[in-house]
């Protein structure tokens, strides 16, 4: 089996619409290969479901139709001619908005059987009718100023178990992305963190869903605001009920390809945590 830390199982790519450099795919295998990575799963982001114009989005962050198939002719071309060491996966990151199931589930039946693997993810929050954007610090805050920590966190949680329990279809991502990014600003609301019957419900519901959650080490890069992995604070549920879970940077260049991997709340962490599913 494969080590948890060797595996970087959510990395984004040069066809990425906000990718942090122009660098090419070359350069990320090159990065993965230094990093001591055996397997990297690279997981674009796919087509938003709903109308840009409906969020707060000030430019499309996820790709067009002919991005999506520009990007899967793209990656196969690459892994044809890849004589390297690093085993690639070719999936998706998946957006749930609620309310826009049916939207989601006819964007994985296009694209599910050319998936290898997939993260399900959550940015968006339906908030009083309308779709508050997580990767926007000003938006969280102004949202707390609204509803409150506690309540927002509330709102966050159940969302992301309705993105596990959702019929989305047979090509539904069976991994939970980056699964406390309401936390990019933990710092100023630790409220988010206080919930923990809600948090429980939602870690229940993963394993009884038979899916898996990511540790994501995006969030150590706001030290100021977040300060931690995301899912880190779901550790102590994850270890409890023996979720398995995965490690990913959320690498949008390449230089950040098992990212934090070597931090101590993960080494310290990694006899007792179950890895993702071998496949």
């Amino acid at each position: 089996m494969t080590a948890l830390d060797k595996k970087d199982l959510h990395v984004h790519t040069p066809f990425c619409p906000h990718r942090h450099t122009d660098a090419p795919l070359e350069a990320y295998l090159a990065a993965a290969e230094r990093a001591g990575m055996a397997e990297v799963a690279f997981t674009e982001h796919a087509p938003l479901p709903i109308p840009l114009e409906r969020t707060q989005y000030e430019e499309n962050p996820n790709l067009s139709a002919d991005g999506v198939d520009a990007y899967f002719a793209g990656m196969q071309a690459f892994r044809e001619h890849y004589t390297g060491p690093v085993r690639m996966r070719i999936g998706l990151e998946v957006e749930y908005f609620e309310g826009c199931e049916e939207k989601t589930g006819h964007i994985l039946e296009a694209y599910g059987p050319r998936m290898e693997d997939g993260l399900i993810s959550v940015h968006n929050l339906l908030v009083d009718g309308c779709y508050l954007n997580l990767d926007y610090r000003h938006n969280i805050i102004a949202a707390v100023k609204a509803v409150g920590a506690r309540k927002l966190g509330e709102i966050y949680y159940r969302t992301l178990i309705r993105s596990v329990t959702a019929d989305l279809g047979p090509w539904r991502p069976r991994r939970v992305g980056h699964p406390t990014l309401l936390g990019r600003c933990g710092r100023l609301f630790p409220e988010f963190y206080d919930n923990l019957p809600v948090m429980e419900e939602f870690i229940l519901v993963v394993k009884e869903q038979e899916c898996a959650l990511e540790l994501n080490t995006s969030g150590v890069l706001y030290p100021d605001d977040c300060g931690q992995i995301y899912g880190e604070a779901l550790l102590p549920l994850i270890q409890k009920h023996r979720v398995p879970v995965s490690l990913g940077s959320d690498a949008h260049e390449p230089e950040r390809i098992g990212g934090g991997f070597d931090l101590p709340v993960i080494q310290e962490n990694l006899k007792t945590l179950l890895p993702v599913w071998e496949a």
